[in-house]
């Protein structure tokens, strides 16, 4: 399984659960009296807006899978591992979508889509969708 590209990046992770406590108690040991319940509002209110949390970690694209893997520090303040493995087979579209500061890539599946945002997405949109069209012509499959 070589991978083919590797991109720092965020995902949308529809029900990603932080826990701040390692948070608090950091600001805490440095003198930084935060206000834990205004803190948590704003979490709440950016999971709303966005229909989930954007987890930060990396995208490796390899011949026969998208995968996501968190970074160390959402590791630490997340309640559950959000790592995922999509197969190139079960991809039906991959597209560009506009955002603030970097795009975002829509990477369609019938269970659902991922959204991964990184800059340089355009590229690396493009490279996920060429890999899925050769991998589905290899199997003899048709794209979606």
């Amino acid at each position: 399984m070589g991978e083919i590209a590797r991109k720092l990046c965020n995902a949308l992770i529809k029900d990603a659960e932080a826990d701040f406590g390692l948070v608090f108690g950091l600001f805490g040991a440095i003198g930084i009296d935060a206000n834990e319940e205004v803190f948590e509002k704003t979490i709440a209110g950016f999971k709303k807006m966005y229909g989930g949390l954007w987890v930060g970690g990396t995208a490796v694209l390899t011949e026969e899978a998208v995968a996501f893997q968190p970074n160390l520090v959402n590791k630490l303040v997340h309640m559950q591992d959000y790592s995922l493995r999509i197969p190139l087979s079960d991809i039906t579209a991959v597209e560009n979508r506009d955002g603030f500061l970097t795009k975002i890539i829509n990477i369609k599946t019938a269970k659902g889509t991922l959204r991964i945002r990184c800059f340089g997405a355009p590229a690396f949109a493009e490279l996920i969708d060429k890999e899925t069209h050769t991998a589905k012509r290899s199997r003899g499959d048709e794209l979606g």
